[in-house]
């Protein structure tokens, strides 16, 4: 909820240049003489447009070839199929390697982002401390907007942003083999020193004599 209301009131908190970019992005475009404008009556700006031509020549790419078309090839081939938009990136890396690497890679892409989340979660529930919640609730996060970013561009292949991403996840993923580690080594020395603390007793066993009749009498 605190963040649907901060987003309703983005213009009190982002800096001028961003409101400045949302505010372009959807403008109302100016009724013609004697047309009564609509208030749902919107345009695009140039960017977002370009995008959705963009993504329509990918999706005849992706008809034509949907095993792919090879890594590095979509900036060389759009040109082919939308020549307005020649040597320009997909804008968005789900459309990117759908038609690069074939049909199964975004499946691939959302099954790696959800593995990760999970492994966020396992981390945050690991135990009590400050430290796995931090970690757990870091990496979800992280993830979610490592998703979320994709979807309007091709950060993904961004070295300068995705190694970050990728060293805290091996820490983290690092640090949750530790504790079970840990763990496993303290069960295993508690199960040992209980032994030691109760050793087992044997009763010896006294010789069994025959009763005789009269003794019996």
């Amino acid at each position: 909820m605190i963040i649907v209301v901060a987003l309703f009131n983005y213009h009190a908190w982002l800096p001028d240049s961003v409101i400045a970019r949302i505010d372009m992005t959807m403008q109302t475009r100016d009724s013609m003489p004697g047309v009564v404008s609509a208030p749902l009556n919107k345009e695009l700006d140039e960017s977002t447009v370009s995008r959705f031509v963009i993504w329509g020549g990918a999706a005849e790419i992706i008809m034509s070839n949907p095993w792919g078309i090879g890594l590095n090839h979509f900036t060389r081939t759009i040109g082919t199929y939308v020549p307005t938009e020649a040597n320009f990136d997909a804008h968005s890396y789900y459309v990117l390697c759908t038609t690069e690497d074939g049909i199964f890679a975004p499946i691939a892409l959302i099954s790696l982002f959800f593995s990760l989340y999970l492994l966020g979660r396992s981390i945050e529930k690991l135990d009590a401390s400050q430290d796995s919640k931090l970690y757990g609730i870091s990496l979800s996060l992280a993830t979610i907007a490592v998703a979320m970013v994709n979807f309007y561009g091709s950060r993904f292949v961004d070295g300068n942003l995705m190694s970050n991403f990728w060293i805290f996840v091996g820490l983290v993923a690092r640090y949750r083999s530790l504790m079970l580690e840990a763990r496993m080594q303290a069960s295993q020395t508690s199960e040992s020193g209980s032994k030691k603390s109760v050793p087992q007793i044997r009763v010896p066993r006294l010789p069994v004599r025959p009763i005789s009749a009269q003794h019996a009498l």
